[in-house]
């Protein structure tokens, strides 16, 4: 594990047991259990990946007769890479897509996306491996760049990962039937109706 370290030894007495430790000699942390033993062990936890530590161990027994061991070291051993792969968009509608990603372990994920620039977020609170992420409300035959970094439960950034697609465009019709006009006193009416589609867009131009 590489956040967590065990330190164990034993007294020719019952005593309490307690363990400080730091990134320097002047220690500054400490954990300690209570109970009276012999043969001690102290867990110590939330330890960095790749860091070196020293300790040293002290304790007292049922006399306040205390002891103090000599300080000493160890380095924790390096985390393995955190590795975001397999990024792909599926599922691209005019106005929704999906992000889907992996991790090597678990981990948390903030994805940015936009079109001219990233000005969108979302994030996970949940650790997991695999990532499926729904985009919504995006903005029909548009350009995207989506970006992404995971980070696990140590702290550890994975890659950057980057990506791209372009939503679907709006449908043209095939042709327009019954195109027809009046003119009011206030502007023009205009008719048309479309071959079998109901549209719920139309855009008129005005040229002069």
């Amino acid at each position: 594990d590489a956040q967590t370290a065990k330190v164990t030894w034993k007294t020719n007495a019952m005593a309490t047991s307690e363990v400080n430790y730091g990134v320097t000699p002047a220690l500054g942390r400490h954990k300690a259990n209570a109970n009276y033993n012999s043969s001690h062990t102290i867990v110590l936890t939330s330890l960095l990946p790749g860091q070196t530590y020293y300790y040293r161990v002290l304790g007292r027994d049922a006399s306040s007769n205390s002891y103090t061991g000599e300080i000493f070291s160890f380095a924790m051993p390096t985390a393995e890479a955190l590795v975001l792969n397999d990024l792909q968009v599926v599922g691209v509608s005019k106005i929704e897509a999906e992000v889907v990603f992996y991790t090597n372990r678990p981990a948390r994920y903030v994805l940015d996306y936009g079109s001219a620039k990233l000005d969108s977020s979302l994030n996970a609170d949940a650790y997991a491996t695999s990532f499926r992420v729904s985009l919504r409300l995006l903005v029909p035959d548009t350009f995207y760049v989506v970006r992404i970094v995971a980070v696990d439960a140590m702290g550890i950034r994975s890659n950057e990962a980057m990506t791209s697609f372009t939503t679907l465009a709006h449908a043209l019709p095939s042709g327009t039937v019954n195109f027809s006009g009046e003119r009011l006193s206030s502007g023009i009416r205009l008719f048309w109706t479309f071959p079998s589609i109901i549209y719920k867009e139309v855009r008129l131009y005005r040229y002069e």
